[in-house]
């Protein structure tokens, strides 16, 4: 997949500041599906941006202020069978819940 970052000189004037192909990351769990992993900066960027990202930590989730941005390709006829030891009763313990206050 291509990347291509515009940035601001600060006078208005636009330019490229990267054009490249980003490699895909294949994922475990869903053999054949590719995880491009487009835009993730620990910080929101101030304006003008005139230069790319420093390389940020390749945690998944960001903490406060945080970005990561991607896409997903799944195949078509691609199936998920979750792993034998998560059964139904260990998903419902594990899987995120909504606060009561969230639900409002």
């Amino acid at each position: 997949m291509r990347r291509i970052v515009v940035g601001d000189d600060g006078a208005g004037q636009g330019s490229v500041l990267s054009d490249e192909n980003v490699e895909p990351l294949t994922l475990a769990l869903l053999p054949g599906a590719q995880l491009h992993r487009m835009w993730e900066v620990d910080e929101l960027p101030t304006l003008p941006v005139d230069r790319m990202p420093a390389d940020v930590d390749t945690s998944y989730f960001p903490g406060p202020g945080g970005v990561r941005f991607g896409f997903i390709s799944v195949p078509p006829g691609l199936s998920y069978e979750p792993p034998a030891e998560l059964s139904e009763r260990k998903w419902r313990r594990w899987r995120p819940r909504r606060s009561r206050s969230s639900r409002a």
